[in-house]
């Protein structure tokens, strides 16, 4: 079965502007797509648009998402932070989108370091230096705000200055919505 995934963005836009317009007239998103009248008159959680399932979701950050659902593992995703469509939204990322979220995530928060475990090297783990790192550490980095930004391994030498560290292993790297991207470090 091919989805025409044209179709379905137009309609969907459709109910975007809508949306849009809504949160500009009153600085609010709609509860339900229902406030936004005639064709969504009914109350549920889903709204049937031009023979298509919607489900809207608004979250208390001003943002929200419209989905269209094809079945219990497929849909077609829509957030407005973000403003693209995408396949399983928060599961399945493409390659791109995932190193464009990548550097997003890595270019926006300064490091607020926080360890939480400690171990001796004993496998004598090395990137580029001279002799192996000491420790690995694992680290949880914040963005300003609180949110966590990233979390992960690292090398790190307690005999050599504290910027001599390198991420290790699978970095969970996570955008101010919570989408989490996996980078295998170091970088190949």
């Amino acid at each position: 079965m091919t989805t025409d995934t044209v179709d379905i963005e137009r309609a969907g836009n459709e109910i975007i502007g809508m949306i849009d317009n809504f949160q500009k007239r009153n600085n609010r998103l709609p509860v339900g797509l229902n406030e936004l009248g005639s064709p969504f008159t009914d109350r549920s959680e889903t709204y049937e648009y031009q023979g298509y399932l919607f489900y809207y979701e608004p979250a208390k950050d001003g943002q929200y998402w419209l989905t269209v659902t094809f079945g219990p593992d497929e849909n077609y995703t829509y957030y407005s932070q973000r403003k693209y469509w995408i396949w399983d939204y928060d599961q399945n990322l493409t390659a791109e989108k995932q190193e464009e979220l990548f550097e997003e995530v890595f270019q926006s928060y300064k490091p607020v370091w926080k360890y939480d475990s400690l171990r001796a090297n004993t496998d004598s783990i090395n990137t580029i230096y001279p002799s192996a790192p000491d420790s690995l550490i694992y680290c949880r980095q914040y963005y300003e705000d609180g949110k966590l930004a990233a979390e992960g391994w690292m090398l790190h030498d307690w005999n050599r200055e504290g910027d001599y560290t390198d991420n290790i292993g699978i970095w969970k790297y996570y955008t101010r919505d919570g989408i989490m991207i996996e980078k295998h470090w170091p970088l190949k």
